[in-house]
């Protein structure tokens, strides 16, 4: 859905709201977005690089002598 499409479609429902309505949802989606999951990486190719090195990282370990 398009932001146009959903200022058509929700924007004099959110404009009838009182002051107290509108400061209530704003509140709530702020809570939301806080707990809401983040992705450090977005992209799909960026988690293919991180994986990679990952993996890079753990066989240079294995190969390493132990200094014990």
């Amino acid at each position: 859905m398009k932001l146009g499409e959903i200022q058509t479609d929700y924007g004099n429902e959110y404009n009838d709201l009182s002051k107290e309505d509108k400061d209530e949802l704003i509140e709530e989606f702020k809570s939301i977005k806080k707990s809401a999951l983040s992705i450090r990486r977005p992209t799909a190719r960026a988690r293919i690089q991180d994986v990679a090195n990952v993996v890079r990282n753990m066989e240079l370990l294995v190969r390493l002598p132990f200094s014990c």
